[in-house]
Formats: C-alpha cells, sequence, structure tokens
C-alpha cells in the first residue's frame, strides 16, 4: 500500500493540491471519504478567490487559518489512510465513511 508522508503545508494551493490526492486515492479505491474532501476543496477554493479579491479584513490571517485547518485535515486522512495513531474524533469519522448502513 502506498504511503502519504506528512510533510508541511505551506500556503492554500498546497492545500488544494493534498486534497487532490484524497479525492483521487477515493475515487480509486470507491471511497466516501472522498465527500468531505471535494466539498472542503471546495471551501478553500473560496476562500483562496477572496483573498484574491481582497475580501477579508486581513488576507494573510485568513491564508494562515485556512492553511492551519486544512493541514489539521490533511494529516488526519494521511494518518488514517497509513494506519498510524490519529485522534479518536478523526477516527470515528473516517471509518464512519466504511459504513454502507448510513
Amino acid at each position: 500500500m502506498k504511503k502519504y508522508p506528512i510533510t508541511p503545508i505551506l500556503t492554500i494551493d498546497q492545500a488544494i493540491l493534498e486534497m487532490d490526492e484524497i479525492i483521487k486515492w477515493s475515487k480509486i479505491n470507491n471511497s466516501r471519504v472522498g465527500y468531505f474532501a471535494v466539498l472542503y476543496q471546495m471551501v478553500t477554493k473560496r476562500i483562496q478567490s477572496g483573498i484574491a479579491n481582497g475580501d477579508f479584513q486581513d488576507n494573510e490571517r485568513m491564508e494562515l487559518l485556512d492553511v492551519i485547518f486544512a493541514t489539521r485535515y490533511i494529516n488526519a486522512w494521511k494518518q488514517w489512510i497509513n494506519k498510524e495513531e490519529l485522534s479518536d474524533s478523526w477516527k470515528i469519522a473516517f471509518d464512519a465513511t466504511k459504513n454502507n448502513s448510513t
């Protein structure tokens, strides 16, 4: 199985590329985990557009906030897919995507 290394994410562009990997993996593996990745990527792209348009009071702070939260999600997915230890909340969320009864 391919390992997904945890690497620093410094920009929204990097976060979007990382989410592309999650979406691609989800399609290949027919996994519902990709639904959240698609939604999260759409929101991230909207924030990126808002920063480019100067929609926020502090665009640098908004990008930093977006990158921090995206990194938490992306790293949790990588830990889950690599079968590494991760927080219970992320494990429950990712594991729930395997349940076909919901």
